[in-house]
């Protein structure tokens, strides 16, 4: 998918939505409006406020034909049907591959939402996926120990969230101690450029940007600048980090209940109903 396109913002659940499409139709083929109905079902629920009127969804629909297109150019899909109208697809084993990668990767920034929904399409549909990757002979060494054991996708964030929180506690501690060391400076009568410069020196100023806190607090007036050090490093600490890490923290407090529900409700993993309903699945991989 380009980058940019609605479909590229939301590609875990587009992706569990073609998967939705072809394990509910693995005889005939999945059509794209079946894919068009599992988006919506599944941005319903997890993105409720995302399609704001019509033309976005007319929209949706070319990008979902082009999707298709790209993956039947690729290799990774194949039609089922010479109708131009409508055709019905199949995927193959290394497109099926693909679309769960998709959708049990860990982003590279902490998404609560988004990894509620990968985590409960998981839990919801493991058997059907895990016999597909049986029909289609997909190697199932990387990709059977997240379907069997969706807690590994909750320690996984987990981890994931433990990077962000120490980030952003890092912050914190910036811009704390360059408000310490800017008072004591100014207080000693150094002058606003040379606090700077203290101020990088002692690696407070690396966690926040890029540039040299000199540079940067040489574009700003001389009372201004030292309100940014003084006092504007606390109102960053308590108005922009404290409020995150509250955020953060609740969300792995929320993380660490779905690994305990997760191990209670284990027998209900992939126990969806109608076409889904549970059967034996043999060993993948």
């Amino acid at each position: 998918m380009r980058n940019g396109s609605y479909l590229d913002q939301h590609r875990t659940i587009v992706s569990a939505a073609m998967l939705a499409a072809y394990i509910n139709n693995t005889e005939d083929g999945f059509r794209q409006k079946d894919v068009k109905t599992y988006l919506q079902l599944f941005l319903a629920w997890a993105e409720p406020c995302f399609f704001d009127n019509a033309s976005t969804w007319m929209l949706c629909n070319s990008q979902i034909a082009r999707l298709l297109g790209e993956l039947e150019q690729s290799g990774h899909l194949k039609r089922t049907s010479n109708k131009k109208m409508r055709p019905k697809y199949r995927l193959s084993g290394e497109g099926y591959s693909l679309l769960v990668a998709d959708v049990i990767s860990q982003k590279d920034k902490v998404q609560p939402r988004l990894f509620f929904f990968s985590h409960f399409f998981v839990v919801t549909y493991a058997k059907p996926l895990l016999r597909a990757m049986v029909s289609l002979d997909v190697p199932g060494l990387k990709l059977e120990p997240w379907l069997r054991h969706p807690e590994r996708l909750v320690n996984a964030q987990l981890q994931k969230l433990g990077e962000e929180i120490a980030e952003v506690e890092a912050h914190s501690r910036a811009y704390e101690n360059a408000a310490r060391l800017g008072s004591e400076a100014f207080v000693a009568g150094k002058s606003v450029l040379q606090v700077a410069s203290d101020i990088g020196k002692a690696g407070f100023h690396q966690v926040q940007a890029e540039l040299p806190m000199t540079d940067l607090i040489s574009e700003v007036s001389g009372s201004k600048a030292r309100w940014e050090i003084e006092t504007g490093s606390l109102v960053r600490r308590d108005l922009l980090c404290a409020p995150t890490l509250m955020m953060l923290r609740s969300y792995r407090a929320a993380l660490e209940g779905l690994r305990f529900v997760g191990g209670e409700r284990r027998s209900d993993v992939g126990s969806a109903e109608g076409e889904w309903a549970d059967k034996d699945i043999r060993s993948c991989g």
